[in-house]
Order: C-alpha cells, then structure tokens, then sequence
C-alpha cells in the first residue's frame, strides 16, 4: 500500500455517488421488507396455531430488527446496510471531513427505519378506509364522533401527502436535504 492509499483509494476519494448508485442503493433498502413478510407468511404456514402472532406483530418486529441492524451498521460502518454494500458512507452536513456524531446516527436511523414504518402504516390504513363502507359519501356534523372527522379528513388529505412524498424522492439527488434517505448528512465513496 503507498503512502496515499491505493489507486482506488486516490480515484474515489471526494467523489459523490452518481444518480444511478442511489437508485441501486435505494431499491436495495426496499427489498427488506417484502424478504421479511415473506419469511413470516412460511413460518405461519408451517405452525399456524404457535406463530400466528408473529404474522400479526410482523411489522413491528421487522422495526425492531432493521432499528438494531441499521443501528449497528451506521456505527461500524458510517452507512446503512446497502449503503455500505455499494460502498457509500454518511457524512456530517457541517464537518464532511469527520465521522458522524451520536446525534446524527440516531436520525439517520430514525429516518430509515421509522420513516418507512409510519408510511407502511397510513398506507395500511388508507387501503382500509377505501374498503369501509363508503367513506367518500360520509358528511360530519357538528355532534357527530370526532373519530368519523379524523377519518375523513386523513382519507381527503392522504393522498396528497402521499404524493407530496413520492415527489421529494424523486428530485435529483442534488442536495441532502432533499432525499429523504439523506435526512441528516449526504454520502460519499468509502
């Protein structure tokens, strides 16, 4: 090894990923998920009566377990589990030079893991109120159970967030505040 570090070492050093290492990245972090539920929905075919609350809690033990995987990569590795696979790392917004401080892991898990999760569960959510019984139709009157105006008004304003959200992913990858993946610094090559 020289003094510099190896040719690889020298090219990549500053260099930021380009669009289509995030998108691979990214699609990467999606597909942990689907893997999960997929084990969970086997292992309740094959002992339905003992494991049926896994299927039920199968969203909140994925939390738990990508929280403490994800925890643990960003620590070790200043990156997620596929950032660190296409061997990107998370720098600090004000100090690039340095590692990431014990404030910024924890939003930076909070952001891959909890993020997801609440979006998973308002899209549960929605889907369900779409199969109530009718809800468009539903008028709130003064009086009436505040529960039904809550409904309402998220089953109104869902799917503009919803939108609103698939818009600031997609946005070039030009800054880190944009991309919700980045939420509290920007990647570069290891």
């Amino acid at each position: 090894m020289t003094a510099g570090g190896t040719f690889n070492e020298q090219i990549l050093a500053g260099l930021r990923p380009n669009f289509f290492e995030l998108v691979a990245q990214e699609a990467m972090q999606g597909a942990l998920r689907p893997a999960w539920q997929y084990v969970c929905k086997v292992l309740v075919q094959t002992r339905p009566g003992l494991l049926e609350r896994v299927w039920t809690f199968s969203d909140e033990l994925f939390l738990i377990l990508e929280s403490l995987l994800e925890l643990c990569f960003i620590t070790r590795h200043g990156g997620s589990v596929s950032e660190n696979f296409y061997y990107l790392e998370r720098v600090p917004w004000r100090d690039r030079s340095g590692p990431l401080g014990t404030r910024e892991k924890w939003a930076s898990v909070l952001c891959l893991v909890a993020v997801p999760y609440l979006i998973v569960k308002m899209d549960s959510l929605y889907s369900r109120l779409q199969e109530e019984n009718d809800i468009t139709v539903l008028s709130w009157q003064r009086g009436q159970d505040t529960g039904i105006l809550l409904k309402l008004l998220f089953f109104k304003a869902y799917p503009y967030l919803h939108a609103l959200w698939e818009v600031r992913k997609c946005r070039p990858h030009s800054q880190a505040s944009i991309h919700p993946s980045f939420c509290c610094s920007e990647f570069r090559f290891q």
